[in-house]
């Protein structure tokens, strides 16, 4: 037998709410300024995220550059090869963006949108020859694999050494990666 639609109405009422023992109304939490003073859930002058149940953002840029600088002082990307010697020695520029978030109290995320160019020294084997110049980084992002990642060498100067050299240096890309990697990595632990 079907029932139309209309004759089903009584079904679906919801039974009228009960007050427990101990509970104070809804009506007297829902007023504002009617709330228990120890409730932390409320509107502060001064702004403070209790808990950090908020969302909250802290710029980790100028920690990173430094952490970066340090890193390559304590130990640079060095390589040896028949073509002669490369040595990373130097941050020279960080640009971009490096953030923490966190949310809900303890629900933690790295953001990071990076361009870091470096500062290498290399001697040539064949010639002797002193080679400077820098290779940079773009588009170290958050998520993002070694390929994405751009990897331009630039030396200063012209000639048959500094080509051999900077060909030398584009070898050391995935050190240079781990390196950025590790900083990732520790950005994520702050």
């Amino acid at each position: 037998r079907t029932i139309p639609y209309g004759h089903v109405r009584h079904r679906l009422r919801r039974p009228p709410l009960r007050r427990q023992k101990g509970c104070a109304s809804a009506r007297a939490m829902a007023r504002w300024g009617e709330g228990d003073p120890r409730w932390l859930v409320q509107h502060r002058e001064d702004g403070t995220n209790i808990n950090g149940w908020h969302w909250e953002e802290r710029n980790m840029l100028p920690w990173t550059t430094q952490r970066l600088q340090s890193l390559f002082e304590e130990a640079p990307v060095a390589t040896e090869c028949s073509e002669g010697t490369v040595k990373l020695i130097r941050v020279k520029d960080v640009s971009g963006e490096a953030a923490l978030t966190k949310r809900k109290g303890n629900k933690k995320f790295a953001f990071y949108d990076l361009k870091v160019t470096l500062e290498w020294e290399a001697q040539d084997a064949a010639t002797g020859d002193q080679v400077k110049g820098t290779c940079t980084l773009s588009e170290f992002t958050t998520g993002h694999d070694e390929d994405d990642v751009e990897f331009e060498v630039k030396a200063e100067g012209k000639g048959d050494a500094n080509d051999r050299m900077t060909k030398t240096v584009s070898r050391t890309r995935a050190a240079v990666y781990d390196k950025l990697r590790s900083i990732a990595q520790e950005l994520e632990k702050q």
